[in-house]
């Protein structure tokens, strides 16, 4: 079953079983996983044409009330403002808003890392799904908080075959012991395929870009001593330089794109010492 059909399940369920669970969407009829849901749910899902800007003010209404809001983005471009909405937002711990965000990525869209960066020290978790079974499982564990997620997703993804799984924060893809690559979204099938020649170098998928998971990169660190970074938004810095200082061997390198000869040029800068 591929990734849409799963999510389509999931929704229906979690609408289903929660009446205070809404779904917003421009157009919920012509979305592969939410078609057919507003006819069975037409008090839960919103269709609403509007802009992305005036939809998550929506979403923080219903959030306030105690309700959960599932927000469909039409894609990455108003993100920032987005995210300038929710950090505006007086919420925390005291006062929590149960909002799960969904943002389309097509092959040529990728994250600014300045949007990553704003969210530094906020409660709000932003995830970069690379294939189906990360976005199900985040979903699944997004709907029974009481915080904003955040799913920047791989749209063509959803039509691979999806395992359920349960929700991480990273993956270790090729262990090693003297380099440690973190990488993460479209750069991450690269970074494994370049990298296999490569046994000394541990590829690390980072998919909860905020907060990041520092046990993971102090593990991971803790082995090799060095860091080689594909596209990293600056808190991956900081988490190095505050919880790896220490064991470090040699300056953390960063890549703005990875090849095969950056990378072996980066490799080789990393192994002088």
């Amino acid at each position: 079953m591929n990734g849409y059909k799963q999510i389509h399940q999931l929704l229906q369920k979690t609408l289903g079983e929660h009446s205070e669970f809404y779904l917003i969407c421009e157009s919920p009829e012509t979305e592969i996983d939410t078609k057919g849901l507003q006819k069975e749910f037409p008090n839960q899902v919103l269709q609403l044409p509007c802009s992305d800007e005036a939809a998550i003010g929506i979403a923080v209404g219903l959030a306030v009330s105690g309700a959960h809001a599932l927000l469909y983005l039409n894609g990455p471009q108003n993100i920032g403002t987005v995210i300038s909405h929710l950090l505006s937002e007086r919420f925390g711990a005291e006062f929590p808003l149960g909002i799960t965000i969904r943002v389309p990525l097509s092959p040529a869209e990728t994250i600014e890392h300045h949007h990553i960066d704003a969210l530094y020290g906020s409660s709000i978790t932003a995830i970069y799904a690379s294939e189906a079974s990360q976005t199900i499982a985040h979903l699944r564990e997004s709907f029974g908080k009481t915080n904003v997620t955040i799913i920047f997703e791989d749209r063509e993804s959803l039509f691979q075959n999806a395992e359920t799984e349960a929700a991480q924060k990273s993956v270790v893809h090729q262990t090693g012991t003297h380099i440690s690559l973190f990488a993460y979204g479209k750069d991450v099938n690269a970074a494994r395929l370049l990298s296999e020649p490569h046994t000394h170098v541990e590829v690390v998928e980072l998919i909860q870009l905020h907060p990041l998971d520092r046990d993971c990169i102090g593990q991971s660190m803790h082995k090799t001593g060095r860091a080689l970074c594909v596209s990293p938004p600056q808190a991956l810095f900081e988490t190095l330089l505050d919880q790896s200082f220490w064991r470090l061997e040699n300056q953390p390198q960063s890549l703005d794109r990875i090849d095969a000869n950056r990378l072996q040029s980066k490799i080789e800068t990393l192994m002088r010492y």
